[in-house]
């Protein structure tokens, strides 16, 4: 039988989302999977996220091992840059 369990936490378990309408939620949970899947590749890249989302992909980064940075971009966006692996 086959075991799942969580594969990273999506760092929503204290109201972070109770404000936000369930349209809003859903383009959080695709960015989230977009950047992730970018994680993955180990290249550093550039994304200009949702700034209701940059503190919850820098964390995910951080987990991941790699250097990130983000800051506030125009109207709601926040761009994050994604380096290397750090040690």
């Amino acid at each position: 039988m086959a075991e799942f369990g969580l594969v990273e936490p999506f760092e929503i378990d204290h109201g972070e989302l109770d404000r936000l309408t369930p349209q809003e939620c859903f383009c959080l949970g695709v960015e989230w999977q977009l950047f992730r899947s970018r994680l993955q590749s180990g290249r550093p890249f550039n994304d200009v996220v949702l700034d209701a989302n940059a503190e919850r992909l820098t964390k995910l980064a951080e987990r991941a091992g790699r250097f990130v940075e983000a800051r506030p971009a125009k109207d709601g966006w926040a761009e994050i840059l994604v380096g290397g692996h750090t040690i």
